[in-house]
């Protein structure tokens, strides 16, 4: 799933957020994790990042393969 970068306009706090590619441009309504205001979060335009869950070299692998 895409991980996309918020903004706060009211405290100015960025943040990240899983969402699937389908609800992008639909407005969060959740408060924004800093000052808890609602109403006040802007997506960032910035480079697509994704969050995949399974195997990398945190997890003891490599490129290539089990070490």
């Amino acid at each position: 799933m895409p991980l996309y970068e918020y903004k706060c306009d009211n405290c100015e706090s960025i943040f990240e957020k899983i969402q699937s590619i389908s609800n992008r441009n639909i407005p969060l309504s959740q408060p924004c994790p800093e000052c808890k205001e609602i109403g006040y979060i802007i997506s960032l335009m910035s480079s697509a990042n994704f969050k995949i869950n399974g195997y990398s070299e945190a997890n003891g692998y490599s490129k290539q393969g089990k070490k």
